[in-house]
């Protein structure tokens, strides 16, 4: 895809984008913003290339419409392409439900018998030798947030980052790699 066409790619990236969604998109009308103004008139052109015909059969059967947008507005897009995969993941993983996630962890390090213990623990103990801190009531291994055994907010959080519009009923794999991305 590196040799192709800006067109050829942000043709291809619009329908990948459309594949991965399309359990939210089908039988709903969504919006496409593009910063590459050609593709605004994307049905009403005349097809060229094979390649194209094939792309264009993929987004049949959508309720869409292509809106342009200059490419210095459209700061969303931008701030999303140029971020490696690393900081995108840890940025998906965060955005699901992380305030209730918070809050039950700071109960339970403050009220539950093994949470108070475990933060003694860590202020007894020379923490970098455990690779654990404590930061604002929340206890981290390395970067990642700690979650003790003890709670039930584990099964919560894979159902949240597997059923959710950012999990998108990905695998058993993809799911666990992104609550690693953020959980410990």
């Amino acid at each position: 895809m590196q040799a192709a066409l800006v067109y050829e790619r942000e043709i291809y990236a619009i329908t990948e984008a459309v594949r991965r969604w399309r359990y939210y998109l089908l039988g709903r009308k969504f919006f496409i913003i593009t910063d590459h103004q050609s593709l605004k008139g994307l049905l009403t052109q005349t097809i060229q290339t094979p390649a194209q015909y094939c792309w264009l059969t993929k987004l049949l059967g959508y309720d869409y419409e292509i809106l342009y947008t200059l490419g210095k507005a459209n700061v969303v897009a931008d701030a999303l392409s140029r971020h490696s995969a690393a900081s995108l993941c840890l940025f998906v993983g965060l955005t699901v439900n992380t305030p209730s996630i918070i809050a039950a962890l700071r109960q339970f390090f403050s009220s539950h018998p093994a949470g108070i213990s475990l933060r003694r623990h860590l202020q007894h103990t020379t923490s970098s030798a455990l690779h654990f801190s404590e930061q604002h009531g929340l206890v981290f291994y390395h970067t990642r947030l700690f979650v003790p055994e003890q709670m039930d907010l584990r099964q919560s959080l894979i159902s949240e980052f597997h059923s959710s519009a950012v999990g998108g009923h990905s695998g058993a794999r993809a799911t666990m790699a992104r609550l690693a991305a953020s959980f410990y």
